[in-house]
């Protein structure tokens, strides 16, 4: 339970969130290669649980200045970070059951935006190029050759432009000898007598 409940002297309930003294407050860090959309919706989260479960509006704004700072700590940058805080304060403040948050319109509007990115997935090798001679060569093909059109220019079958404008390159570790000795991999046969 994420919640603590108190009573005050006036027989009221007050609401917070719960956290607990050994909290490392570990988001996301800014240098992962999570779309960007997961980064707006964690943001979004936390402020639908800080709008729904803090009842003490001062409470609330102690949350959000020590989320913000969480996410400072992480490496994000200030310019980043105020336009997606100033649309969520925005949204949760224009909500019209301030405690029950629903999505407005130009919300789900924001989320239809089609992504402008695309990833190539590939093991990481310390003898491999480097990523950026990667995006160079995409860049020079696809994304803007220099004699032709650039690939977000292009529709498809059904007349919806291609919408991707940048490719990221995302590595994931190669299997090791541990990766293929855990116990659980292991088949364990054993002779039955005869």
């Amino acid at each position: 339970m994420d919640l603590t409940i108190s009573i005050t002297s006036e027989s009221k309930l007050l609401t917070t969130l719960f956290k607990k003294h050994l909290n490392m407050y570990l988001y996301i860090p800014s240098h992962s290669a999570h779309p960007p959309r997961i980064f707006t919706g964690m943001v979004h989260g936390q402020f639908c649980c800080m709008i729904s479960l803090c009842s003490d509006p001062t409470d609330r704004k102690l949350k959000v200045n020590l989320f913000f700072h969480c996410l400072l700590h992480c490496g994000y940058k200030c310019n980043k970070l105020l336009p997606i805080f100033e649309k969520a304060i925005f949204y949760y403040q224009n909500s019209p059951f301030p405690n029950i948050p629903t999505l407005a319109p130009h919300y789900i509007n924001d989320l239809l935006i089609p992504w402008k990115q695309m990833y190539l997935h590939m093991q990481f090798h310390p003898q491999n190029n480097p990523s950026y001679m990667f995006q160079q060569v995409w860049r020079k093909i696809m994304g803007c050759p220099p004699h032709g059109r650039r690939l977000s220019s292009y529709r498809n079958k059904q007349e919806v432009r291609v919408n991707i404008d940048r490719m990221v390159v995302a590595y994931s570790c190669l299997h090791n000898l541990g990766n293929n000795v855990l116990y659980w991999n292991l088949e364990v046969q054993f002779d039955t007598p005869t």
